[in-house]
């Protein structure tokens, strides 16, 4: 996977509006710095779409800038992880993956991908500190595409707007999906 990668088309939504949340807290000067993305309620999924990140497959995470032209602002790729032997690993659930990990891993702390049926499949994304890329600039130019990539070729998406925006500043930003 490439970090200059280009928004996708045709990526899995949520069913229903305002099942999908971003946080985003840029501290400057300070390594409380986070990323909560939640994507709940979505399409229907299949366990072999998410690929198997214990073995060979990874995701990335893509913020775009869709204001214009959509422009990435934020990217973040994880790598397989074989094993548990450093405090960081990927378990399979049987309809997905978890990840807990110390931060290492792109500041991710909790990882969660779960497939099923429309309205079961989820994915839970929650990183923070010093292994966390550097957040896009804030507060967001908005509308935003986040986009989950799997090295599968599958992909999940949620947009967030003005109107689903509950805070947008200098500092933080929180919102739902439309």
């Amino acid at each position: 996977m490439s970090e200059g990668r280009n928004r996708l088309d045709g990526c899995h939504g949520v069913t229903e509006p305002g099942t999908a949340s971003l946080k985003l807290k840029d501290k400057p000067g300070s390594r409380a710095d986070s990323l909560v993305w939640q994507w709940k309620k979505g399409d229907a999924t299949m366990p072999s779409e998410f690929g198997d990140p214990t073995a060979a497959d990874d995701y990335t995470l893509c913020m775009y800038d869709e204001a214009v032209t959509p422009t990435l602002v934020f990217s973040s790729i994880t790598r397989p992880i074989p094993d548990c032997s450093h405090n960081a690993c990927w378990v399979n659930t049987g309809t997905g993956f978890t990840f807990h990990g110390t931060g290492e891993l792109c500041g991710i702390k909790k990882f969660t991908v779960s497939a099923g049926d429309a309205r079961d499949s989820r994915i839970v994304m929650k990183a923070r500190g010093d292994g966390l890329p550097p957040l896009p600039s804030l507060p967001l130019a908005l509308p935003v595409c986040v986009q989950l990539v799997a090295s599968t070729g599958a992909c999940w998406e949620a947009e967030y707007t003005s109107a689903g925006a509950t805070k947008n500043d200098a500092m933080q930003f929180s919102g739902r999906s439309e």
